[in-house]
């Protein structure tokens, strides 16, 4: 779950006050109800849990609140083909299930004639890790977090109708709960098959054999996930000690991201290293890894946990994905401390630009 400050109580110049506890019962049952909607077509919810902040009397007549809601959440789906991204990917390939992949020549059927034998085993490589990846949440619990804020005109009935829900993103904007809504079919199914053929024509067109880059293929993405996890917070007491903290001094996410990534293999290199600017800055610390290498820039539904995202928004933030079911894509982060949150459609339809660290 992810933490926000809590709310300093002020008071409205007419003093209206509320039953408080009904208000955040009566919002909490609100949430609840949005949360299963938003997830009943991918989902089966097991359990939801609140972190409440203070209640906030404000000055416009307006009674708030800020919780972080907790969802343990697995997919109804009982094999990796059923998702409708995977459908896509597959179909892109000519493959019609999982058990296919090994089949080399569905993969060479639809690569460019020139294409050498070498590279239609990349192409096939790429796939069986792609799928092989998203497998692993089958039949597997999952748990994301979701920053809400609530409110109420203080003249009203406390009812569901009457209070007014939004969520609260990455940078901590107060937006529509619409902006988590989850993708339809068609869209993710589109998006798998855009994937696959834009890995085709990448590495189909590529002359030479590919060659193997070697802090690429000792990468381990799911050390990284984990050292986020760990290390996330909620509060800067939980940060790792063995780490400076740059909270109060621009900001604790690339500093963060940095650990996360070392922790996953990328080594100290070309002035990234603890406390410089490469390591501290989110758009020094994503210009670096591009220029030395370490990552490439793809598509966000590609970006598979233990990559990371970069937005220009704000200061500039950078945070490491740590789950993507290719339902839903997760962020870890610090300033502000969250784990497993959702982007919202604009995080992912261009508000944050996404880096895989790989080989194919």
């Amino acid at each position: 779950m992810s933490v926000s400050a809590m709310s300093i109580p002020t008071f409205a110049e007419n003093n209206t006050t509320i039953d408080e506890q009904l208000f955040i019962d009566t919002a909490k049952d609100a949430i609840y109800d949005y949360i299963v909607e938003r997830g009943e077509e991918y989902y089966t919810i097991s359990d939801v849990s609140f972190n409440d902040g203070d209640i906030k009397y404000e000055s416009d007549n307006k009674v708030s609140f800020e919780t972080t809601a907790t969802i343990r959440q697995k997919l109804k789906a009982s094999d990796v083909e059923e998702l409708p991204y995977i459908h896509g990917y597959l179909n892109a390939a000519g493959i019609s299930s999982y058990a296919d992949i090994q089949k080399s020549t569905d993969v060479s059927s639809v690569l460019n004639e020139n294409a050498t034998v070498l590279n239609a085993e990349r192409v096939l490589k790429v796939i069986s890790d792609r799928v092989d990846a998203v497998n692993e949440y089958i039949g597997e619990e999952t748990e994301i977090s979701m920053d809400f804020y609530v409110s109420i005109n203080p003249q009203t009935a406390i009812t569901k109708d009457n209070i007014q829900l939004n969520c609260i993103d990455s940078l901590g904007n107060i937006v529509s709960t619409d902006e988590y809504l989850l993708p339809t079919y068609e869209t993710m199914y589109q998006s798998g098959a855009e994937e696959l053929t834009a890995t085709i024509e990448e590495i189909s067109s590529t002359v030479e054999p590919m060659k193997n880059v070697d802090n690429w293929s000792n990468y381990n993405r799911i050390a990284a996930r984990d050292y986020a996890r760990k290390w996330w917070g909620p509060y800067t007491s939980n940060y790792n000690p063995a780490y400076n903290n740059y909270v109060g001094k621009g900001g604790d996410c690339a500093n963060f991201v940095s650990q996360c990534v070392y922790a996953g293999g990328v080594p100290i290199h070309g002035g990234w290293s603890p406390d410089s600017v490469a390591w501290i800055n989110a758009a020094s610390l994503k210009n670096n890894m591009l220029q030395y290498g370490y990552a490439t820039k793809e598509d966000a539904w590609e970006t598979n946990a233990g990559n990371f995202a970069y937005t220009t928004a704000g200061q500039g933030h950078i945070v490491l994905v740590t789950l993507n079911d290719t339902v839903t894509l997760a962020y870890t982060a610090h300033t502000t401390n969250c784990k497993d949150q959702p982007f919202t459609q604009a995080n992912i339809n261009g508000g944050y630009s996404f880096y895989i660290i790989k080989n194919f």
